[in-house]
């Protein structure tokens, strides 16, 4: 993933609402637990100071009861005047409204209890037992008095100047007095009365802490939810895939890596799959680029349809390829997934005749995805010619060679500049005389870490790479300077053959380019034969035949290197004017049925080359019959291991003194 990714990946992790609504829920729990908290401090005050003015008056009564009363504890009866009905009544164990009791209890089960001090208040219970203690010897929870009593609230009209004094709540309460040291009691019924101002008060007082909490607890929430919003656009976007309209590679390495490390913990085993619609380019050069996306909306939808929504990923790589995290029971099954997908693809898309490339490798636990998809994509270019399924698993033997080409890339540019390659000379004998007739320059490279390192595995990469421009003008330039050398010293120069790339023989002003090179080394250009393979042919004709006519019009020999390995051979050395034919090892290999054709071919290819004015070479020689038989035939020169294998400077100089 790269790093840009990666941290937006990472920023979008961050965001979660979770934190935010677990400090929302904290918040409102605080402010209801202080809420109640108020209530109760509320009722405590209000309540506990009319409960102050019962008791005291209380007290004051007991006074004057407690004078009245024998010492022995005996029943009593005592004369009291009525204020309210102007009559003396008697005192005495059945009244109503207070009784005096000689170390006896009356019934007050009905009645809840709150301790004040040595005296108890017993309110009516209205609400049932009370469910918790608020103060020190007490058995009673007022609010559960309190709202209780709420059914006979009465508020009165607020719009009356005298309303706020009005009673609003009547609590019936036994206020219990012990006379005498105990041996008496005094039970005396008081209703505890709330106003309507006690408790607008408390209502004005919670009413403006709830707007001052609700205020910014409402933004908060609205900022929550904006928040949530935004992060869902922020997920849409950063996982969308404009084409297909479902998810994008990013989203497929992000939430296919927490699905392969899953695997350790719940033992299923997945299988990436790379697959790519072969020839898309040429499909979209030919339809346009509009049915082109739409063959992809419509691949993305058949592998939609195919997967496992819950289990199974998918995502559009590039262009026309796709990547798949499946289920793997068994490589069998996974290939009959595969193939039916590629059925099932190839009928959508029909009329037009498509068809479909995969790649595949096991997703191990531990590995990137990104890693696991380049193996699944490499298992993908790699597929034989020969193979009509279309599908290849990756091995470590793929791995291998990944590595190496990595090696390579990640040291070639250092090789080159710290002399690590060099120049080898295979030496040409004429076909008669066997005298030094010439030589190809091959390159070698001699790794300080390595080793040797043959040639056949370092020059497909650097043409597949394009370094290979790197290496012909280093071989020019080194070869030039190698003959400068040599004639100043009046050896026995003979012509040396470089090879050049064709990705570089076609490119526009090459011909100036080696000039340039030969010039500055100051060789003759008469000993630097430039080779060319057929391939070349097939790629920009037109500038490959002017740059063939620019280089022989400046004095170099250009030969076609490889004759024979390619179809088109006979067609080639009628459009291009080169001056020697090297005939492809081949026709010296194969069985000895095949020998009588070969040797009738390369005949004459001789006689057709000596027809054209044209030198021709022989390589790959390695038995006395074959230099027999191309000397009796007229080839000029021949290379190979029958005289000579390619070799350093220092034994080639050694060479060309004899010779």
């Amino acid at each position: 993933m790269k790093k840009s990714n990666q941290k937006k990946v990472n920023k979008l992790k961050r965001i979660s609402v979770v934190p935010h609504i677990i400090m929302l829920l904290i918040f409102v729990t605080l402010i209801g637990v202080m809420a109640a908290a108020f209530i109760e401090v509320f009722l405590i005050y209000v309540v506990g100071d009319r409960i102050d003015a019962e008791v005291a008056s209380t007290q004051k009564f007991a006074n004057f009861i407690e004078s009245q009363l024998p010492d022995d504890g005996e029943d009593f009866t005592i004369t009291l005047y009525d204020w309210e009905t102007e009559d003396y009544g008697i005192l005495d164990n059945e009244t109503d409204e207070f009784i005096v009791t000689p170390n006896r209890e009356i019934n007050l089960d009905n009645y809840v209890t709150f301790g004040f001090g040595e005296q108890k208040a017993y309110f009516d219970s209205i609400n049932g037992a009370p469910t918790s203690d608020m103060f020190e010897d007490s058995e009673i929870d007022l609010s559960d008095v309190f709202f209780g009593a709420l059914e006979n609230i009465n508020f009165g009209d607020f719009t009356n100047p005298g309303a706020l004094n009005r009673d609003m709540i009547t609590f019936h309460a036994w206020l219990v007095q012990p006379l005498k040291d105990g041996r008496y009691t005094l039970y005396d019924s008081s209703d505890i009365i709330l106003r309507v101002k006690d408790v607008f008060y408390m209502v004005a007082v919670i009413t403006i802490m709830g707007l001052m909490v609700a205020i910014p607890l409402i933004l908060y929430i609205i900022t929550l939810i904006v928040s949530m919003v935004n992060q869902k656009k922020s997920a849409r976007l950063l996982y969308y895939d404009p084409i297909t309209g479902g998810r994008n590679w990013l989203y497929f390495e992000n939430h296919g890596e927490g699905m392969v490390k899953k695997t350790k913990r719940n033992g299923k085993k997945y299988a990436m799959v790379s697959l790519r619609m072969e020839r898309y380019q040429s499909f979209c050069a030919c339809y346009g680029a509009a049915s082109g996306e739409d063959v992809i909306e419509r691949i993305n939808a058949v592998i939609k349809v195919s997967l496992n929504k819950r289990k199974e990923l998918f995502a559009r790589y590039s262009e026309a390829e796709f990547s798949l995290l499946l289920l793997m029971d068994s490589v069998e099954k996974v290939n009959s997934r595969v193939s039916k997908l590629k059925a099932d693809l190839i009928k959508v898309l029909a009329p037009h005749k498509v068809d479909f490339v995969a790649g595949i490798c096991e997703a191990r636990y531990g590995e990137k995805i990104d890693a696991i998809y380049s193996n699944a994509s490499l298992a993908r270019k790699n597929i034989q010619p020969n193979n009509a399924e279309k599908i290849a698993w990756f091995d470590e033997t793929l791995r291998e060679e990944q590595l190496w080409e990595r090696y390579v890339e990640e040291n070639m540019e250092r090789a080159l500049k710290e002399g690590e390659l060099h120049v080898y000379l295979q030496p040409k004998y004429n076909a008669e005389s066997e005298k030094l007739g010439g030589a190809e320059a091959l390159i070698r490279w001699i790794s300080k870490e390595k080793g040797f390192i043959g040639p056949g595995k370092f020059i497909p990469i650097f043409e597949k790479n394009g370094f290979i421009t790197h290496i012909d003008d280093f071989m020019i330039s080194s070869v030039a300077k190698l003959q400068a050398q040599w004639v100043k010293e009046g050896r026995n120069v003979v012509p040396i053959s470089v090879n050049v790339s064709r990705a570089h023989f076609t490119q526009e002003g090459l011909a100036e380019h080696i000039c340039k090179l030969v010039d500055d080394a100051g060789a003759p250009k008469e000993l630097i034969e430039l080779e060319l393979t057929e391939s070349a042919f097939f790629e920009d004709k037109d500038v490959l035949i002017n740059t063939v006519d620019k280089l022989k019009n400046m004095g170099f020999k250009v030969s076609m290197d490889d004759f024979g390995a390619g179809y088109s051979s006979l067609n080639s050395l009628k459009d291009l004017k080169l001056d020697v034919l090297k005939i492809d090892a081949d026709f010296f290999r194969g069985r000895e049925e095949n020998e009588q054709r070969g040797s009738l071919i390369v005949s004459e290819t001789i006689q057709l080359a000596k027809s054209l004015g044209m030198t021709t070479v022989a390589e790959g020689i390695e038995s006395a019959d074959q230099v027999e038989f191309l000397a009796k035939n007229g080839c000029d020169l021949i290379q190979g291991y029958y005289f000579a294998k390619p070799m350093p400077v220092d034994e080639y100089i050694e060479r060309m003194t004899k010779g």
